[in-house]
């Protein structure tokens, strides 16, 4: 769910608040739209006032926080337009530096066009209630397209708002460093005894076998082995380092 990444924008818009560094509080209200429509649109109504009324203030103990009500998804909606519009009107107003930017290396004006080209999305996706005067469906598009200095648009591919990815030891992007992200995965040998111990074919499937994979061993249950999720990093680091162990896994079951 998106619900962390909302937190982890919260506490970045109430530290621009604290530092009084504005752009940074209106680009969290785009961040904030954009993980809560990925989330209205999969799930329809969601927890959305109460729960952001609960990360804001950091607390996590009373009813509502632990039984959030539903919103309507309208009024989700009116809420992130109403959060796009303030973010696109208000952006650059300041002269407050967008620093350690990796997506548009601190530009403004890139990230209205992100913005306003976004709010554009939202509102096609709502074509179907054009019709619902609280939306305003058309006014809102119209406000946008018609005024394209206040409102510029992204043009071409070359602006779309992407983390690059920089191969980097230590500062791989798109998952920064999250092992469980990484392509290397390793099967735990609980998982792998069971599977030898059934015959389990599933295994020829969810793993491969150390060494040089061949049509000998592919199928040789002996030729598969896993890592120890309760173990200590130091056994598991040296196990997977063993020339019996090469396992490029399909399958996620351990961390090491």
């Amino acid at each position: 769910m998106n619900y962390s990444s909302i937190a982890q924008v919260v506490r970045m818009e109430q530290e621009a608040q604290r530092v009084n560094k504005t752009n940074y509080r209106y680009l969290a209200k785009f961040f904030k739209s954009y993980f809560i429509v990925s989330m209205t649109q999969a799930f329809g109504d969601i927890p959305y006032s109460q729960m952001m009324q609960s990360i804001e203030q950091n607390n996590f103990t009373d009813s509502s926080a632990v039984r959030p009500v539903y919103d309507k998804q309208k009024d989700i909606y009116l809420k992130v337009l109403s959060e796009l519009k303030i973010a696109g009107d208000s952006l650059g107003s300041t002269s407050d530096a967008i620093t350690g930017d990796l997506i548009y290396n601190g530009s403004i004006t890139a990230w209205k066009k992100l913005i306003n080209s976004f709010t554009l999305r939202v509102l096609m996706s709502l074509s179907k209630k054009e019709a619902d005067t609280d939306l305003n469906i058309k006014q809102r598009f119209n406000e946008i397209v018609t005024n394209p200095e206040k409102y510029p648009l992204i043009n071409n591919n070359s602006e779309n708002g992407k983390l690059t990815y920089y191969d980097i030891n230590g500062n791989r992007y798109p998952y920064y460093n999250n092992n469980s992200m990484k392509t290397d995965y390793y099967l735990d040998s609980s998982f792998v005894d069971i599977l030898q111990g059934f015959k389990d074919p599933r295994l020829f499937t969810y793993g491969q076998p150390a060494g040089t994979v061949n049509t000998s061993t592919i199928k040789d249950f002996s030729k598969y082995d896993g890592l120890v999720g309760s173990a200590p990093l130091s056994y598991n680091t040296g196990k997977k380092g063993e020339a019996r162990l090469h396992l490029l896994i399909v399958a996620m079951l351990t961390t090491y």
